[in-house]
């Protein structure tokens, strides 16, 4: 089989060392591309991605690798899954992500990202499972709101602020199963609007600045388990 016809490579979890050679960008056939958890290092480029067209599922994951893209970068392909969790994507939020539509799986976790996040990506990218944890992320939530497909959210440990009220009383994200705020700087009553999250079964906001009394909305939620 000739190398460019390879539509699925896997070193998931070995002792790969050394860099990611742009080579790898002529696999333009590649669907998917699995190199997490190995000991990989050095810069990612645009050129490693430059004729992989038909990428659908990427995992870079806990490896000690830099992003380095152009600030006009377009990528050439959609994603479904995609896991750079304890890389270096920061300080900026990746713009490039702008470009793409619909995740089944983000997470950009333990990424040094100080940034705010662009309201596009509120609005514009739509995934099933998102974890931006464990950043310097800062700046509010939406306070409008949200019709993406949204089943796990994961915001913890960054500095988020603003009222948490404004946040779930307006997302109508009605399809969250998993919601991790804690560990941010949100503040303010919960008065919460818990009936709009009928299907929420773990719900995490511990070590914020919240105020008052528990709601009686939360005996809404007939799913919850945490």
């Amino acid at each position: 089989m000739r190398a460019n016809s390879l539509e699925w490579l896997h070193l998931h979890g070995n002792q790969l060392k050394g860099s990611v050679p742009k080579s790898i960008g002529n696999l333009s056939a590649l669907y998917t591309l699995l190199l997490g958890s190995n000991l990989l290092e050095g810069e990612i480029s645009d050129q490693h991605f430059s004729n992989l067209s038909k990428l659908e599922e990427l995992s870079l994951s806990h490896n000690s690798l830099t992003f380095k893209f152009s600030n006009d970068w377009v990528l050439p392909f959609q994603m479904g899954t995609l896991d750079l969790s304890f890389c270096n994507l920061g300080p900026d939020f990746p713009k490039w992500l702008r470009t793409q539509q619909l995740f089944d799986y983000l997470d950009i976790s333990h990424n040094g990202i100080s940034d705010t996040i662009p309201s596009w990506f509120w609005y514009k990218i739509a995934s099933f499972s998102i974890n931006l944890s464990y950043n310097q992320i800062r700046g509010m939530l939406p306070n409008e709101p949200l019709y993406n497909i949204m089943c796990i959210l994961n915001l913890s440990n960054n500095k988020f602020s603003g009222i948490l009220n404004n946040f779930l009383c307006s997302t109508s994200v009605q399809s969250l199963i998993y919601l991790d705020l804690s560990n941010n700087q949100l503040s303010g009553g919960l008065d919460v609007c818990f009936s709009q999250l009928p299907g929420l079964g773990i719900l995490n906001l511990a070590n914020n600045n919240l105020s008052g009394q528990i709601p009686d909305s939360m005996g809404s939620l007939k799913e919850l388990k945490s």
